[in-house]
């Protein structure tokens, strides 16, 4: 009877959680904005800083969390094939390169030279800041019909490459991390994640004919075992190499996702992504202390303005110096002035490694959840036609003849 007792709470907050999830995203959808967002105002309306419904349950729901985050990334491994790299590697690597590259920088010589950060802390606040949303851009897109538009392919190919930055970012979080822990050089985490992917280059040649077998059988079970025994055994085998369980996850999509292992394992893996993925952005809403606005609304508003104003800035004049057509560039430029998922997930790693003060992580991250909040209105103000002065789009035609 005393097991079943102590199971109770948790039960009621597990019901508290699932029909507080349900209402808000139900709103969330019905109002027109990304599931995202409702799974962030869940955890923010029920965790400790408003109305304390989640307090005891916050190791429960990062350990659920941590386990949508690795099939998010495991899932993210699959849609990266060669072929698709390299027929938008233009896009992909030049002006995507150039966005998360330019971001990173300018905003790390800021935090460097302001808040007196070290280097490697202001490169991975630069990168948080670099990053947007491909779920909530995406979504936005097709609901606009902009998906298939000049300004739409430029944004995918935009984002693509920020979450193929994602990865060396979680590199060197493991790597600064172990440095930490251990004395040893940053050097010891990149050797280590190579290591991992040669292991798995290895475990590939017995994957693929099981997956093979696993299709032509009839048995329903097999596919969903086969699938959560590879992302849950190279996450485990990535974290007892020292490196982030995400990473691994994400190196073991990369290589099935040109095999046909890749129809077996993608569909099987999305009901249980989805669900966890969301209880991890519940987490991530609980987290956020809007309590601190009193005294830092001034940090959380500059970190705001950088997000917007600067990333949407420098992406615009990267556009327009590429000769993007001036009012494509603009348009691309309020369609990713935002944060995303994976500045979160940035963020909140580096804090829990112990590289990132929370004092100051806290500001940033509301001004993250702010971003997502305003993201759809600016993706929406994006579809209008005539953003730029024609003076200005005629003057980019006449240099470009």
């Amino acid at each position: 009877m005393e097991s079943a007792s102590n199971a109770t709470p948790m039960l009621e907050s597990a019901a508290l959680l699932i029909g507080g999830a349900f209402v808000v995203v139900s709103l969330s959808v019905r109002l027109g904005v990304p599931a995202i967002l409702g799974f962030l105002l869940t955890g923010l309306v029920l965790g400790p800083h408003v109305l304390g419904l989640l307090q005891e349950e916050g190791a429960a729901l990062d350990a659920l969390g941590e386990l949508g985050v690795i099939l998010l990334m495991f899932s993210l491994g699959l849609t990266f094939s060669w072929t698709k790299l390299v027929e938008l590697r233009r896009l992909i690597f030049g002006i995507g390169g150039a966005q998360v590259g330019i971001t990173a920088v300018i905003v790390a010589l800021g935090a460097n030279l302001l808040l007196d950060v070290s280097w490697p802390i202001a490169i991975l606040l630069g990168a948080a800041i670099a990053m947007s949303s491909t779920a909530l851009s995406i979504k936005q897109l097709e609901a606009s019909g902009a998906l298939g538009h000049a300004q739409g392919r430029t944004s995918i190919a935009i984002l693509l490459f920020q979450d193929l930055a994602t990865v060396g970012f979680l590199v060197l979080i493991d790597a600064l991390q172990t440095a930490s822990a251990t004395g040893h050089g940053v050097e010891k985490g990149f050797f280590n994640a190579l290591g991992l992917f040669a292991a798995l280059i290895l475990a590939r040649k017995i994957l693929i004919p099981l997956a093979q077998w696993i299709e032509r059988s009839s048995n329903n079970e097999l596919p969903q075992l086969l699938a959560l025994f590879l992302v849950l055994s190279t996450a485990v085998g990535a974290h007892y190499a020292g490196l982030s369980p995400a990473l691994g996850a994400f190196i073991a999509g990369m290589l099935i996702s040109e095999g046909d292992a890749r129809n077996v394992v993608e569909r099987e893996v999305r009901p249980f992504r989805d669900l966890l993925l969301g209880i991890f952005f519940v987490s991530l809403g609980a987290q956020m202390d809007i309590t601190i606005l009193d005294q830092s609304f001034g940090s959380v508003l500059a970190w705001l303005a950088v997000i917007v104003v600067l990333k949407a800035a420098i992406l615009a004049a990267i556009l327009y110096l590429a000769d993007t057509d001036a009012e494509v560039s603009a348009k691309v430029a309020l369609i990713l002035a935002h944060a995303g998922e994976f500045s979160l997930l940035l963020v909140s790693l580096s804090v829990g490694a112990g590289l990132l003060d929370n004092a100051l992580a806290q500001p940033f991250l509301l001004a993250i959840g702010i971003s997502l909040f305003v993201a759809p209105f600016l993706i929406s103000l994006s579809a209008r036609e005539n953003l730029v002065p024609q003076s200005l789009c005629k003057m980019r035609r006449n240099q470009g003849r």
